[in-house]
């Protein structure tokens, strides 16, 4: 069996308000669809079953037009770096689709919230996201930066 046992990664995303879902093929050094999102590439190619008008096999998707995207189903094979860090619970007011989000913010352990926001990736990973006025709940989503209207830092939760 070759080291490249399954190189692509299905995802469901929204970009400009239409869903798609699809396949992503990652490249031979990137281990995650947020390491294809964050490339210098203005574009990534969807390949696509048939659930796009016309039948078309792929798509180029432009990144900037992504609001937030699932990653459906991971490579078999990872190598994640482990670094140490907090979560902070965050709303998100996204642009298009116009929707307000929930979710848990990853932040190296002495850098500042702003400090992920303002860094050079087009998109920021959360976890246990849930959208407000919907049921709609996700475990792990890449969330577009262009697509960010407002961040607000949430105030950690007491325990009892």
């Amino acid at each position: 069996m070759s080291d490249e046992v399954k190189r692509a990664v299905k995802v469901r995303l929204n970009a400009s308000g239409t869903r798609l879902i699809g396949y992503v093929q990652l490249r031979p050094h990137e281990n995650r669809i947020s390491d294809r999102l964050n490339d210098g590439d203005a574009f990534f190619v969807l390949d696509t079953p048939d659930s796009v008008e016309g039948g078309a096999q792929c798509v180029a998707v432009f990144k900037d037009a992504v609001s937030y995207v699932e990653a459906l189903e991971e490579p078999e094979r990872l190598h994640r770096r482990r670094i140490a860090g907090d979560f902070h619970w965050v709303t998100v007011e996204l642009i298009r689709p116009k929707a307000t989000l929930m979710g848990e913010l990853f932040v190296p352990r002495g850098a500042a919230v702003t400090d992920g926001l303002n860094d050079c990736r087009r998109f920021i990973n959360l976890k246990n996201v849930t959208f407000s006025d919907s049921n709609e709940q996700y475990g792990f989503l890449a969330l577009g930066k262009s697509q960010c209207r407002m961040w607000a830092l949430l105030r950690p939760k007491k325990t009892a």
